[in-house]
């Protein structure tokens, strides 16, 4: 999942993406409009902020994909901009 231009994208379930609970429940719950996307990786390095999730862990959010570094004020600041 990546936030980018105050929309959570995710990837689209054609790329083969799972359709999970987590993935569910992430979607309906977020703050931002949710849009699926079928975008390269290069995507990821140009997101406010980028988070990964499964049923055991949950939601984690991604600090870093070189050379690219996101914390959670990125976040806070970015969910402030809607």
């Amino acid at each position: 999942f990546w936030l980018s231009d105050g929309v959570l994208h995710t990837p689209a379930l054609a790329t083969g993406a799972l359709e999970s609970i987590s993935r569910g429940v992430l979607l309906r719950a977020s703050p931002w409009p949710v849009a699926e996307a079928r975008q390269p990786p290069d995507a990821l390095r140009r997101a406010q902020a980028v988070c990964i999730a499964n049923c055991v862990m949950g939601a984690r959010p991604v600090g870093r994909l070189a050379p690219q570094e996101w914390t959670w004020e990125s976040v806070a600041a970015a969910q402030q901009l809607d």
